[in-house]
Order: C-alpha cells, then structure tokens, then sequence
C-alpha cells in the first residue's frame, strides 16, 4: 500500500513491485486541481510500468471554501485498462458516497507478465533500484557477532542494521577508532549485494558523526583494506573509523602506517572487555 503523494515517485511503487506485489493501493484526497490533470494518468501509468492491478480509493467533495476533493475512485488492470470508476467532483454536488467494484483477474496479470517481462528486462548492469533500510536493531537482540572466525561480544556493539554492526576495537590507532562490519561474513566489498553496500556506507557515515562528536573531533580517517595485499587481516568487510585531531600524528599520513601494524603481535596495547563495554555503553546513547 502506497498513499497520496506517494503516487508521484515511482520508485516505491517499483519496489514494491519487486517485493512481489500484484496489487498496489492508493488511497488519497488529490485535490480538485491536481486530480483534473493528473490523477488518472499516474494512476495508469503506475499500472502499467509496474504490470499490477492499481485500486485508488478516492476522497470526493467540499471540505470547506479552500478545499476540495478531485474524487474520481478507480480500479485499473495491469494493461492500463479502468475496469472501475468512481464520480469526479462536480460543482454544486458537494458529497458523493458511492462504491466501485472490479473482479480481479490472476490470470489476466500472469499473462500480460509473461508475454511482456518487463521486470526482468531492467538493466541492473546499468542501474539499480534498492530499498535502504534504516532500521535500529538493538545490539543485544544476539548474544555474540560474528567477525570473521571472532566472536564479538554483543556487549562490544553499540549500532546496529539488519546489515551492519558497529563496534569497539580491542587494537585502537588513536582514542575512538571503531570498526563497522557487515552482518553477513563476506571477504570482499565486491561479495556485498546492492543493499549490504548502501547500509555498509550509510552506517559509516552515522558512525562517523558520532565518534566525532564524542570525542570532540572534527576530521575523521575512514579506511577499507579490501583483501589481503591491501593490509586486510581479518577477511570480513569491515571498516576503520578514526577521529582525528589537530597535531595527533607528525606526519598526517602516518596513520595509514600505523593502521597497518596496529594488529600486528605486540605493535599496541590490547584494551580490556571492560574498556570496550564501557565505551560502548556511552556511544549506545547516541543511537538509541
């Protein structure tokens, strides 16, 4: 089910087309303007891009001087064709209560799919629709995550999405460097589907904006080591988040060294289970 002004973006309607829709919904209270030139026509247009049955359950009549209703309540076939309509506003009619019904046609819809595969026509070569989503998922819904063949604490993750989890590191490089990695254990940037990567990428971002709030910074390093010749260690996406500061390395592109060796036997100080829990704790305030 879409509403209204959602009629006007495509895109969801696609989505949910992908999502295995054979009827999409509408109901809405386009206005008297706006329904006289366009409400029909995105309706059947919806119908047709999408090869899906369209019912728009339509508001009619005079709210007030301001405000009138277009009406006009239609069913539409995945072909374009209205099997149904309701009345369009009319002048000195203020109120219409009418019902509208359509049979609905499985079959109808199956072939027109079939002859006419329009969804498996798309060029995801070329582009791609994905549905990005935000979701907070409380850390603890798990006891443990995975990270590679490491069990990370739940008690260690202070963000996470139905793809991605944030959490404290045991080796850090400067004060709040953390680490953001994909739910599924995956080697490499190029194994993620098109979603894992939107989320991946809008979790760092977030993340980001934390650290450097939390840790009063105003720069930040962001790192990928994307296979083992790029100084990955653990083979499991992930990503470094590091808050910087003015004057915290001698030379600025010293921290790449660093970050290079920082997990190396004895190149830094392993933090306690108790370090990161905490610090953990403090950030989970900043999302939930």
């Amino acid at each position: 089910m879409a509403i209204c002004y959602d009629l006007r973006f495509p895109e969801m309607s696609t989505l949910l087309r992908k999502k295995g829709a054979t009827i999409i919904t509408f109901p809405s209270a386009f206005t008297n303007t706006t329904g006289q030139v366009h409400w029909e026509i995105l309706l059947r247009a919806r119908a047709i891009e999408n090869q899906c049955y369209v019912i728009a359950a339509a508001q009619y009549g005079e709210h007030n001087k301001q405000r009138i209703s277009y009406g006009q309540s239609l069913v539409i076939d995945p072909w374009g064709k209205i099997l149904a309509e309701g009345k369009k506003y009319t002048e000195g009619i203020p109120t219409d209560e009418s019902i509208i019904t359509a049979e609905i046609d499985p079959d109808i819809l199956l072939k027109i799919r079939g002859d006419m595969p329009v969804l498996e026509h798309r060029r995801h070569d070329i582009y791609n629709l994905i549905e990005v989503d935000n979701r907070q998922i409380v850390p603890d819904c798990r006891p443990t995550y995975m990270f590679a063949d490491k069990i990370i604490l739940s008690s260690t993750v202070f963000y996470c999405t139905k793809y991605s989890f944030a959490f404290t590191n045991i080796r850090c490089v400067v004060p709040g460097h953390v680490l953001v990695s994909t739910i599924r254990c995956v080697k490499r940037l190029e194994n993620l589907t098109a979603e894992e990567i939107a989320d991946l990428f809008q979790t760092v971002v977030r993340v980001q904006k934390v650290m450097e709030l939390f840790y009063n910074s105003s720069s930040s390093t962001i790192c990928v080591q994307d296979g083992k010749y790029a100084g990955q260690t653990v083979p499991h996406v992930h990503c470094h988040i590091l808050p910087r500061r003015q004057g915290d390395f001698k030379n600025n592109d010293d921290v790449y060294l660093h970050l290079a060796n920082h997990d190396k036997e004895g190149a830094s100080q392993l933090r306690s289970p108790e370090e990161m829990i905490q610090e953990a704790i403090s950030l989970r305030k900043y999302f939930y």
